[in-house]
């Protein structure tokens, strides 16, 4: 069986480039993720809570496809 060597994924502290943005942040601007993994994660540290959530880059998002509503 072989192993693939997996490339390390960058990772951010408390910092988000302008090019990246989380889902959230997508989602704020009507956008989705172009990619299905991240291309890299940020910690957000806080005195309370640490968060660790993964990168996509907004030059790939796409705006999110209108929901049809079915008739009810």
């Amino acid at each position: 069986m072989s192993r693939s060597k997996r490339t390390p994924v960058p990772t951010y502290h408390n910092h988000i480039p302008e090019e990246l943005a989380t889902l959230d942040q997508l989602d704020a601007d009507d956008l989705q993720a172009g990619t299905p993994l991240p291309v890299a994660l940020v910690e957000l540290v806080s005195p309370n809570l640490t968060r660790l959530t993964g990168l996509y880059e907004r030059a790939l998002a796409q705006p999110k496809r209108a929901r049809i509503k079915e008739p009810s």
